[in-house]
């Protein structure tokens, strides 16, 4: 009694198995044609949130290929314009990463160095050079995290020195 009509049918040769099948096979289509609206509504939103992810991905991507752009123009730019000849004797000590660090350099570069001639940038980590100060700026402004130390040529202690109106006599003996 657990046979559909359609089967019944077939088994007292009333009807055709291939009929049968083309008849399921209407049925079929018309049910996928005819879906709910509930279902349809949630395909787009579906589509929408694939496409928004894409997005994401994509600036994501975007924004790591500029990172890389740029630290390869540092790294271009350190590898052309860095002082080559700075070893000596003295220690000259700067921070970097809340660190203090020590290279030594010779009074001539310190010199440089104080009066902002050259700048200390990072090469790579705990690797520090010495480059001119206009590319100094350069790479501060590409990326800030990478400019150690650059002292301004002006003196500032002169501007600030209260007795700069007064002339010192000539027969001061110290």
């Amino acid at each position: 009694m657990g046979n559909s009509l359609q089967e019944q049918f077939l088994k007292l040769g009333l009807a055709k198995k291939n009929d049968a099948n083309k008849i399921n096979k209407q049925k079929h289509k018309h049910k996928k044609q005819h879906q709910p609206v509930q279902e349809a509504k949630e395909v787009p939103k579906a589509e929408q949130e694939k496409k928004d992810y894409a997005k994401l991905l994509n600036a994501q991507r975007a924004e790591e290929q500029k990172k890389k752009e740029l630290a390869l123009q540092i790294d271009h730019l350190i590898a052309h314009h860095k002082v080559e000849e700075i070893t000596g004797d003295l220690p000259y000590r700067f921070t970097a990463d809340n660190k203090i660090r020590k290279i030594f350099i010779s009074q001539k570069i310190i010199d440089q160095l104080s009066n902002g001639i050259l700048a200390i940038v990072q090469e790579k980590p705990n690797v520090y050079v010495l480059v001119p100060t206009e590319i100094g700026r350069k790479i501060g402004s590409l990326d800030e995290n990478r400019l150690i130390l650059l002292h301004s040529k002006e003196n500032s202690s002169e501007e600030d020195d209260p007795y700069s109106e007064f002339e010192i006599p000539d027969d001061l003996m110290w």
